[in-house]
């Protein structure tokens, strides 16, 4: 089985074709989304130097600012994974990424849509808890965001196989249209 696969088949979903009515959108891919992507970098100011608190899989902006985040995860489910990757985004405040401006360093203002696309391909039908456990924190960190919490103003959180998104049905089309509202 190919590395990644379920990233590519992501990656393949979102494009700006999708999106037709946005003329400044830009789409950052890190590589194992697509093979000619780039690493998207988000980083904290502090004293001194931007720390990096995260690497995130897309990146969606518009008019140079970034409006949806979006982390695949292929085999690490965990809620700790999960929650990590949520809230190291919440609280980053800078990116870095080639093809947006000239600048090293691009800030990063709210609102911003943050999804995570799980793969549940591998989980036994009927006998697995993670789909009620990713329910579960889906209303959490949603519940959270009822009040100003960093750049991160919405969040959903989408699973399938790669197949399902391949087919750019259910869950795919779900996920396009979160973006498209958003």
């Amino acid at each position: 089985m190919e590395p990644h696969n379920f990233h590519r088949a992501i990656g393949r979903l979102i494009n700006p074709k999708d999106f037709p009515k946005y003329e400044t959108l830009k789409i950052l891919k890190d590589p194992s989304c697509d093979p000619e992507g780039q690493r998207i970098s988000l980083y904290k100011q502090g004293i001194g130097t931007p720390v990096r608190y995260s690497d995130v899989d897309i990146l969606v902006a518009i008019d140079r600012k970034p409006r949806v985040i979006i982390e695949i995860e292929e085999s690490n489910v965990k809620p700790i994974q999960i929650f990590g990757k949520f809230f190291a985004s919440a609280f980053s405040d800078q990116y870095m990424g080639k093809g947006i401006g000239k600048a090293r360093y691009h800030p990063i203002v709210g609102p911003v849509l943050f999804i995570q696309v799980l793969d549940s391909s591998k989980l036994k039908e009927g006998k697995s808890k993670k789909p009620g456990q990713w329910e579960n924190i889906e209303k959490q960190i949603q519940d959270c965001l009822k009040k100003p919490f960093g750049i991160i103003t919405e969040y959903e959180i989408f699973r399938g196989g790669g197949r399902e998104f391949e087919s750019r049905g259910g869950e795919a089309k779900r996920m396009i249209n979160a973006i498209e509202r958003f």
